[in-house]
């Protein structure tokens, strides 16, 4: 059975409820992560400990509590030198999900570090489609109904592997321990 890790904040029970709700695949184990509350977070010793750059230091909280969460199972990844899948209480999985990953997962090359699979609507991509030709943009339809979130959650095409250059929002991923030491 597929594991994947649900980050969430302990104290959005309602988050969860409505994640299981959405996401009844049988064939996925859920794994549910408390996440780093970003409020409890101190600007000044992340920037110190080298976490944090000071021309980031104007995310929010919640931006930074979920990116030292990501962070805290990345460092898991590598301690137990096992690949994750990370997704976040807000995440809507396709019905296949479980047979996409390992569709996926069976094309990775040797040196692979990182897998996003997503349907994010605030995501700003670099994804090489061919040999040499790269397409940057953001996907930022009108909304996403629950008639749209339905046909998404049925669909079956396969995913494809494409190089991703850059992502500046974190979706649904799974981790490989390999190089990933800091």
């Amino acid at each position: 059975m597929l594991q994947v890790c649900v980050l969430n904040l302990k104290r959005r029970s309602d988050r969860r409820e409505k994640f299981q709700q959405l996401n009844r695949q049988s064939d996925i184990q859920f794994v549910w992560v408390e996440a780093i509350e970003g409020r409890e977070l101190d600007i000044s010793q992340l920037i110190e400990q080298g976490l944090l750059f000071r021309q980031y230091e104007h995310f929010t909280p919640g931006q930074l509590g979920n990116a030292m969460s990501h962070r805290m199972l990345w460092q898991q990844c590598v301690e137990k030198d096992t690949p994750l899948i990370i997704c976040e209480d807000d995440a809507v999985l396709r019905q296949d999900f479980a047979a996409g990953f390992t569709h996926i997962y069976q094309q990775l090359p040797a040196t692979w570090d990182c897998v996003f699979f997503g349907y994010n609507f605030d995501s700003i991509l670099d994804i090489e489609i061919i040999p040499g030709v790269n397409l940057q943009g953001s996907f930022f339809p009108p909304g996403l109904s629950q008639a749209n979130q339905q046909a998404f959650v049925a669909t079956t095409v396969m995913p494809s592997l494409l190089p991703l250059n850059n992502v500046l929002v974190p979706v649904p991923m799974p981790f490989h321990p390999k190089e990933h030491n800091n």
